[in-house]
């Protein structure tokens, strides 16, 4: 039997500096536990958990169910979403969709229908089989589809839209999915696959989503950023796409989703080169009748390919207006946000959105890095003008995990933002047997929650997993394993933190806790960045 460990991570914050956060806890509703722990996870099978799974008073928590392991080195787990006592789902914390631990969802993309049904279609990347376990070539992926008639309280099991003949390689292939719906009541899912190692496609239903109809769609090959279809606009649908060559962005357009017009250009940039990529958020028709489009913009500013990267270039946010129907555009602006041009990170993989609300609103969702986490930190913030865009509110910060919050798929239910994103808390957010080397990519997970209602706090904040490996340094797990084994977490909590450590479990019976330390000597790198590291085991031949 392979060699097999559950070990938890907890990071404390100071009692002193919590009084308010658990104040915040305490006022968030029923079911909810006044005593705040920044978060917990799994260290190989990792899942937060929230909340007590046998105290009627405080909810059914998110609880994990770990199998023994298998001969592939992989567990199984579960999530449950977190419940208040009269059993409705707890929107006061962000919510996970279940995951079986070794399968990946990501790039969510959400529609209301007429009749306030929300449909929530997904990627599905599968880890290596056990016949590839380790290797770079995984399984073949699947986009799904699920449904809930209570504005996402419950989801109906997954139905399979597209199960493809070739795997998912890499973060770029099949990242987005433009999902909408026609006046007329059809739904379109168009998948665009960024790379185009598999052929874009769209599917279509008539009858709510429960039957679909695959149709070729002419998409562009090497694309990047995704291309991604808009609308309706004035009763059309809009595909747009940037060519790599010359950095000019097409629109072709459709009234029914079958069949498009050809190529025409939208925007076009006299010097390509000063434009590395830009990824058109969306395109809307105001109450005006005039359009406005949002553009993610990486600028090369110097328009030298040698200037070393993050030196070379300027992240934005522009937008760009029509008054005649999109047949010519103003000049592209920046958004008045020197927050947004310093901390925005450029979405082709990372996504954002722009939205119009039922109320005419216009919302603005943006992934933005945070400067003083790790280099890969970054968190969902959201902005909203109710001026057709000419101001925009402060950003509201909707994620505040210490790993990586992406993409951003907004719907409206009965006029309330239902908004649901990728996240690496998920189940298998933290190292997989016999997988450790591939752990920043593929490992994604979909969570959900209202902005302005939830709130991203207390165990649905699990630290996040730094790395692991022998007490020699940072060397990849490897299992079987009788030596010392070194661990470490990204921990912060804006009110302080009292200490850090793992609890760890051996065929059942549980070991003293370890504490982590943060002075840069116990594997945690450099001395005061959050980074808490220490060493467990050693671990017998065939322990659990």
């Amino acid at each position: 039997m392979l060699a097999y460990l559950l070990v938890a991570l907890f990071a404390v914050n100071t009692p002193a500096l919590g009084q308010s956060a658990r104040k915040q806890s305490q006022e968030a509703g029923p079911g909810v536990k006044a005593e705040r722990v920044l978060g917990h996870g799994l260290q190989f099978s990792g899942t937060p958990s929230f909340g007590s799974t046998d105290d009627a008073d405080s909810g059914t928590g998110i609880e994990l169910s770990a199998s023994a392991p298998s001969e592939s080195g992989f567990t199984r787990s579960s999530l449950v979403a977190p419940r208040l006592a009269d059993g409705t789902r707890d929107f006061t914390f962000m919510q996970p969709i279940p995951t079986d631990g070794r399968t990946v969802y990501s790039a969510p993309a959400l529609v209301t229908l007429s009749n306030g049904d929300v449909l929530m279609a997904y990627h599905d990347w599968g880890i290596p089989s056990p016949d590839n376990a380790g290797a770079d070539v995984i399984e073949p992926g699947k986009v799904w589809l699920i449904r809930s008639t209570d504005g996402g309280e419950t989801w109906s099991t997954p139905t399979l839209i597209v199960e493809a003949t070739s795997p998912f390689l890499g973060w770029a292939v099949g990242w987005r999915l433009s999902f909408l719906v026609l006046d007329s009541g059809r739904i379109l899912l168009i998948r665009d696959d960024a790379i185009a190692i598999i052929d874009h496609a769209t599917y279509y239903s008539d009858d709510d989503g429960f039957t679909w109809t695959e149709v070729p769609f002419p998409g562009r090959e090497q694309d990047l950023p995704p291309d991604l279809v808009f609308g309706p606009i004035s009763g059309e649908l809009w595909h747009v796409s940037q060519e790599n060559e010359d950095g000019n962005i097409y629109v072709r357009k459709s009234t029914d989703g079958i069949g498009w017009t050809a190529d025409q250009v939208l925007w076009s940039h006299s010097d390509p080169r000063s434009f590395a990529v830009q990824q058109v958020l969306g395109i809307v028709e105001l109450p005006s009748g005039n359009l406005l489009a949002a553009f993610s913009d990486l600028i090369k500013w110097d328009g030298n390919d040698s200037t070393p990267e993050g030196e070379c270039c300027e992240r934005t946010v522009s937008f760009s207006r029509s008054t005649d129907g999109g047949a010519t555009w103003s000049v592209q602006e920046q958004i008045d946000q020197p927050e947004i041009v310093e901390r925005h990170f450029f979405p082709p993989v990372l996504g954002g959105s722009m939205t119009m609300a039922p109320d005419s609103v216009l919302w603005l969702v943006l992934p933005m890095r945070e400067v003083d986490r790790l280099y890969n930190s970054y968190d969902l913030f959201y902005l909203t003008s109710s001026d057709e865009g000419v101001t925009w509110s402060t950003p509201e910060k909707f994620t505040q995990y210490r790993g990586q919050d992406s993409g951003g798929s907004l719907t409206f239910v009965g006029g309330d933002p239902l908004l649901a994103f990728d996240s690496r808390r998920s189940s298998v957010e933290n190292l997989l047997p016999g997988w450790t080397g591939r752990l920043n990519m593929e490992t994604a997970g979909i969570w959900y929650g209202k902005p302005g209602t939830t709130v991203d706090a207390g165990s649905s904040l699990p630290p996040v997993a730094v790395w692991a490996g022998n007490s020699a340094g940072f060397v990849p797990l490897q299992y079987p394993t009788d030596s010392p084994t070194g661990v470490a977490v990204y921990a912060e909590d804006e009110s302080g933190l009292a200490s850090v450590h793992v609890e760890v479990t051996v065929d059942g019976l549980a070991r003293e806790p370890v504490a982590l330390v943060d002075d840069g000597e116990h594997n945690d790198r450099d001395p005061g960045d959050n980074i808490y590291g220490g060493v467990i085991g050693p671990f017998a031949f065939g322990e659990v």
